[in-house]
């Protein structure tokens, strides 16, 4: 997955089964404007702001949404994303696996 993601410049957060962040790549850090080794281990809620962290509560498959997301220095910007469960290899969901793309500024 690290060399799809870097090859793609792809922007993802990884979460586990209580939702607490677990990985999250450089360009989602530079877009969120969040730094990764002061997230890893803390739940979404604390670092993450809505809609991104309503769509989290409800632990659903998104195919392709678009939203608008306020950063730490306040600036708006429009986002793509797909949410999507992490499965083990018998199928029980493990986590939450967040890909965007930013839009516009």
């Amino acid at each position: 997955m690290k060399t799809f993601c870097k090859a793609f410049q792809a922007v993802w957060s990884s979460f586990d089964e209580n939702l607490k962040i677990t990985k999250i790549n450089y360009a989602a850090e530079k877009i969120l404007e969040i730094r990764g080794d002061k997230i890893i281990g803390k739940p979404y809620k604390e670092v993450l702001g809505k809609p991104i962290a309503d769509l989290l509560d409800k632990r659903q498959y998104l195919e392709r949404g678009e939203i608008s997301y306020i950063t730490y220095s306040g600036k708006k910007i429009w986002l793509g994303l797909t949410l999507s469960p992490l499965k083990n290899s018998e199928g029980k969901t493990i986590g939450q696996l967040l890909v965007f793309t930013i839009l516009h500024t």
